[in-house]
């Protein structure tokens, strides 16, 4: 059986849509938690009449955010598998039965992941088709999987996979409440530490809906740009403090850090805080400089950096 966790808030307008995919599943083996964020609308009303027709837990909690309301629901997880799906999103009929099938074709796995897709909040997504097909990722593996873009799609969300309760629960790994936006990477990026391998399947499973009042699409305003700097800042120093040069992604973590500090720095200069901006264009000048130093013994390596380095001002502007 497989446990999905739902954190809600106000989505009156969703919550339905996201409930009758659960009814539609192929595979009912699964049970459904429930956090409600303290929603003022019919949220809650809407979730419980369902309650009949679908294996449902409802715990209500003071609004304290995602974050904690995650945390509530993993730890109220029996299952040995575990989903997390956003209230405003939509999953594939065969969501569900695609987790628990490849649960039990690679039982020393302990993470499992589907493709998704985007669609544009009033408008409708394109139907999907579930193939078999699925890959073994090794972590830590170069161009295979940790802080990169996968076969052009992005791994750094956690709704589109399944997780180990034992993995979870018996290395500590929990969600940080100061962490705003992109609390999904964070969460992720301690999982992969105390695993070898992933399976994904590229079947678009989950349904992902972009809404202009959702909180990621609000970047705009000052003070969660601010929480947003904060949380990607906690990210780089979590991955720092165990990465290193001997591991196969090392190098590409600090491309990546780079064009993470190359985003804020655009995005501070927009909101015309260059200060702050300066901050995060010397912070990627910096990675890039140790970069140089630390590929002495390879060459090739040494000289990409050395060129972005050297020429950094161009690159800074242009891309990475």
């Amino acid at each position: 059986m497989l446990t999905l966790i739902v954190c809600i808030y106000n989505l009156e307008k969703y919550i339905a849509d996201l409930f009758d995919c659960f009814l539609k599943q192929t595979n009912q083996n699964f049970r459904i938690i429930v956090i409600d964020n303290s929603s003022t609308d019919k949220s809650l009303e809407i979730v419980k009449s369902y309650s009949k027709r679908l294996k449902i837990e409802i715990y209500n909690q003071e609004k304290r955010g995602v974050q904690y309301a995650r945390q509530l629901g993993l730890s109220k997880v029996q299952t040995k598998y575990f989903c997390f799906v956003d209230g405003d999103d939509l999953i594939d009929i065969n969501y569900v039965n695609c987790f628990l099938n490849l649960i039990k074709q690679h039982p020393k796995i302990k993470m499992f992941e589907v493709n998704y897709q985007n669609f544009n909040d009033g408008k409708k997504y394109k139907s999907t088709s579930y193939s078999l097909e699925t890959e073994i990722l090794k972590v830590d593996s170069g161009k295979n999987y940790s802080f990169f873009d996968y076969k052009g799609y992005y791994q750094g969300f956690l709704w589109n996979k399944c997780f180990s309760l034992d993995i979870a629960k018996n290395n500590n790994i929990t969600f940080d409440e100061e962490v705003y936006i992109g609390e999904d990477g964070l969460f992720i990026d301690k999982y992969l530490q105390h695993i070898d391998k992933v399976v994904v399947n590229h079947s678009k499973l989950y349904l992902y809906r972009a809404r202009k009042n959702s909180l990621i699409h609000s970047l705009t305003k000052s003070e969660t740009l601010k929480k947003m700097s904060l949380s990607e800042s906690k990210r780089i120093a979590y991955i720092d403090s165990f990465i290193s040069p001997s591991c196969p992604t090392y190098y590409y973590w600090i491309r990546k850090k780079v064009m993470l500090y190359r985003r804020f720095y655009n995005i501070l200069k927009k909101q015309k805080n260059d200060a702050m901006a300066e901050e995060y264009k010397q912070l990627a000048k910096n990675s890039l400089k140790q970069a140089v130093q630390e590929t002495e013994n390879f060459p090739k390596l040494r000289s990409s950096f050395l060129i972005k380095y050297v020429f950094f001002e161009m690159y800074f502007k242009t891309g990475f």
